[in-house]
């Protein structure tokens, strides 16, 4: 079991996406799997998941790599989950080494947010209205609870970018990059297929949100 010691300031989980990160770090690259209980403290009040983290080699992916990964969030007693799964191809490494580390630190993020707006009771986040479902990419997308989640997650891929000399990157720029890699989700929105998600609009609400809530983002 890992404790994540003063992870909270300003509602934010970047200290712990950052002892997350760097406790995983070994494993990118190396492409070793990591299982791990991690404890959250937050006031009096105490959070936990399980972190899976795993590695599939896919010499035919289309790209250097792809990531798929939830976060739920638990007690101490009834731990939570947060799930990684990165698909890669060999041979695109080490080359893309950097480009991944970047995209798992924005994804550990994202996914903290999630945990932290379901394991404290001054993150929570009401998702949806009852029994209205995410019936399409850009309504998904726009969820209260997935738009601090996506913003959170590529804000710290800019920093991680910035921080790292890799190039100098901003929110806004991480966007387009992001929005640039789902292009294709883009074009197949509905559940008939048939409706495309509007990125100008689905931008504009997280830049909108970043904006109301500049105090409880990492400084870029």
């Amino acid at each position: 079991m890992i404790k994540l010691k003063d992870i909270i300031l300003e509602n934010t989980l970047d200290q712990a996406a950052d002892g997350l990160f760097n406790s995983i770090a070994h494993t990118i690259g190396s492409f070793r799997d990591a299982d791990e209980l991690y404890v959250l403290d937050h006031g009096d009040q105490r959070g936990a998941f399980d972190l899976e983290l795993s590695y599939e080699e896919r010499p035919n992916l289309d790209h250097d790599y792809d990531i798929t990964a939830w976060g739920e969030g638990g007690t101490v007693d009834d731990p939570g989950t947060l799930n990684v799964v990165v698909q890669y191809k060999p041979q695109a490494f080490p080359q893309a080494l950097n480009a991944l580390k970047a995209e798992i630190y924005e994804t550990l993020r994202h996914e903290l947010e999630h945990i932290g707006q379901q394991s404290f009771d001054d993150m929570f986040v009401v998702a949806h209205e009852p029994n209205k479902d995410y019936d399409t990419y850009e309504n998904y997308l726009t969820q209260a609870d997935e738009i601090p989640a996506y913003v959170q997650g590529l804000v710290t891929r800019a920093m991680y970018n910035t921080k790292h000399n890799l190039r100098k990157m901003t929110l806004d720029q991480a966007m387009e990059e992001w929005h640039s890699e789902n292009v294709k989700n883009f074009e197949v929105s509905g559940q008939q297929g048939t409706q495309k998600a509007d990125w100008s609009r689905i931008k504009s609400v997280w830049m909108n949100w970043a904006k109301a809530n500049k105090d409880k983002l990492r400084k870029i």
